[in-house]
């Protein structure tokens, strides 16, 4: 506890007192037992401030011990400091034993919700169809549906599956596409035949007959028409023909025997 000097306890001994006379007076001025509906909530609040008054004076009270009283009052005050303390907390009591009473009775009562719930609509609930319908449907269903199939025709789509990779495995191998043949190189650009020495063409000889005889000289084969006597060399193949040899010159026929002159020496 912090030490007061002479001037601060003074100064609250005034205070205390006049705050309680401020208290007493706003008790009795007012009548707590008659009060109207609108008047309600306000008289309630006035009572609320005078009991926070109330502890506010307890509070002084406890700060201000008989020692402290009798410490900064001295000869000056007519009462001790155990009096003074014992006629303040008999008035705070009073006080708030009466306030307390009114406090309780006017206050408000919290007011309930209205509640939410029965004021929403129910949900409507779809109902099913008479029976006479449902035993109508039921009738014409079978109409319109297919036979039905066999269980065991049914196949799982597992064992499918299972069929078709044993099917991939057992199926032969299939023959590859045979490979492209590769592309030939390019041919390379003619070259010029070289220069070869060609004889000259030999003119056949026919041999004369002597005008003595009488057998027809041999003829030769005829040349077709319009082709060299030797071949011709194309431009794309080289030239591996060799040259024709001549014609070798026809012998010469024997003269005819002369029969009148041999006759005529042997006789």
């Amino acid at each position: 506890m912090a030490v007061m000097t002479k001037d601060q306890i003074r100064h609250q001994v005034i205070n205390l007192r006049k705050t309680l006379v401020l208290l007493e007076n706003s008790v009795k001025k007012e009548d707590w037992s008659k009060f109207s509906h609108k008047e309600r909530n306000d008289k309630w609040l006035k009572a609320q401030s005078i009991l926070s008054g109330i502890n506010y004076c307890k509070g002084m009270l406890n700060n201000l011990t008989p020692e402290h009283y009798d410490y900064g009052l001295g000869e000056r005050s007519s009462v001790s400091g155990k009096e003074f303390h014992e006629e303040s907390n008999r008035i705070l009591e009073k006080l708030e034993s009466t306030i307390n009473e009114v406090y309780e009775d006017l206050k408000p009562v919290p007011r309930r919700l209205t509640p939410i719930l029965p004021t929403i609509p129910k949900p409507v609930v779809q109902r099913p169809d008479s029976p006479d319908v449902i035993v109508e449907e039921e009738k014409e269903q079978p109409q319109a549906q297919d036979p039905e199939i066999p269980s065991s025709s049914l196949l799982d789509p597992l064992s499918l599956h299972t069929t078709k990779t044993n099917t991939q495995k057992n199926l032969p191998p299939q023959p590859s596409s045979p490979p492209t043949p590769p592309l030939p190189p390019p041919l390379p650009p003619p070259h010029p035949n070289p220069p070869t020495s060609t004889p000259p063409p030999t003119q056949p000889t026919t041999a004369q007959p002597h005008p003595s005889s009488k057998h027809p000289p041999p003829s030769t084969p005829p040349s077709p028409p319009n082709s060299p006597p030797w071949p011709t060399n194309s431009a794309s193949t080289p030239n591996t023909s060799t040259p024709p040899s001549p014609l070798p010159p026809p012998t010469p026929s024997s003269p005819p025997r002369q029969k009148n002159s041999i006759a005529t020496t042997k006789c």
